[in-house]
């Protein structure tokens, strides 16, 4: 009995998924199956992973800066309603292509990755995002290639977003207090007989 209810769980949350990234697409008005497209969408164990490629042909962000595009934007606008409208918890990871050259001897693509998913979070968090569902924001620079990629090709230019369904509450409902849960301020009057 278990086993065939856990089964049908998980073929619920698989086919919920999957349509969740059926809409997404929709949203952006993009083609799931167009070879160089600026968003993949991949259904895994336990939610989504979106990658938001930042391609010369539909950029995300400024050249070699971390200052989003009006396309950036708009992605990361749209992807912020559907993660508030189903709760999903956020990990963001910035990545660069290798054998990009370092602005300053301070600025490398290690700053530069994690600038990159930190203004993805920013972005998310303007739009819609309830701070606490960011769980993790982290820049990988050069050191995680796509696989079956050459290291420095544009693809790798990229941010992942792992999005995870959630049972966690909201940090704004968790911290909220209703007007029945108050502490109530009972005035009490004494009577005192003043001495004679």
């Amino acid at each position: 009995g278990n086993e065939k209810e856990l089964e049908k769980s998980k073929q619920i949350s698989l086919s919920f998924l999957n349509s969740v990234a059926a809409d997404f697409y929709r949203l952006l008005h993009l083609d799931e199956n167009l070879a160089d497209k600026p968003i993949d969408i991949q259904v895994t164990s336990d939610g989504l992973r979106v990658t938001l490629f930042d391609r010369p042909s539909r950029p995300l962000f400024v050249r070699d800066t971390a200052v989003l595009t009006e396309w950036g934007r708009y992605a990361l606008q749209s992807l912020a309603w559907m993660i508030d409208r189903h709760h999903f918890r956020v990990t963001i990871d910035g990545h660069t292509s290798g054998g990009r050259p370092d602005r300053t001897a301070d600025y490398t693509p290690w700053e530069l990755s994690a600038d990159r998913a930190n203004a993805a979070r920013r972005n998310l968090v303007h739009y819609a995002v309830e701070p606490g569902y960011i769980e993790r924001v982290t820049g990988y620079a050069a050191t995680r290639p796509l696989p079956g990629q050459d290291p420095a090709a544009e693809s790798n230019d990229r941010i992942t977003l792992s999005l995870t369904l959630s049972t966690k509450p909201k940090e704004n409902e968790k911290n909220a207090v209703s007007a029945d849960s108050r502490p109530q301020t009972v005035g009490v009057a004494l009577a005192v007989k003043s001495p004679p």
